[in-house]
C-alpha cells in the first residue's frame, strides 16, 4: 500500500493558507519555557486561533457574577442592574462620540 503526500509548496498557497501553515508550524514547535509557551499562545490568538479562550472568559464572568450574588443578594437586584448599565453606557457613549462617521 502506497500513501501519497498531499503537500504543496508554501509559495503556491494563498495568504490565508500561508498564515494557517505558519500557525500550524508554531503549534508544532515545543516551547523551552513558560514564557515561550505564552508567546506562542498569544501569537496563535492574534492569528485567529482563539481555541478555548472565549469559553474560559465566559466561565470567568459567570463565576464572578455568582460570587458577588452569594456575597450580597442585592447584586442582581433591579436597581443595581440599572446602575451597572448606566455606568457602563457612559464610557461607551463617549467612545461613540469620537468615532468618525462615514460621509
Amino acid at each position: 500500500m502506497t500513501v501519497r503526500s498531499t503537500r504543496q509548496p508554501v509559495g503556491s498557497l494563498s495568504g490565508g493558507q500561508r498564515q494557517s501553515v505558519a500557525v500550524a508550524r508554531a503549534i508544532m514547535q515545543l516551547a523551552d519555557s513558560l514564557v515561550d509557551y505564552v508567546r506562542m499562545w498569544w501569537a496563535r490568538v492574534r492569528a485567529g486561533e482563539s481555541g478555548a479562550l472565549p469559553a474560559l472568559v465566559g466561565l470567568a464572568v459567570i463565576v464572578i457574577v455568582i460570587y458577588f450574588d452569594i456575597r450580597s443578594s442585592a447584586f442582581l437586584s433591579a436597581g443595581n442592574l440599572v446602575n451597572l448599565m448606566t455606568q457602563a453606557s457612559q464610557p461607551l457613549g463617549s467612545i461613540a462620540n469620537r468615532v468618525p462617521r462615514p460621509n
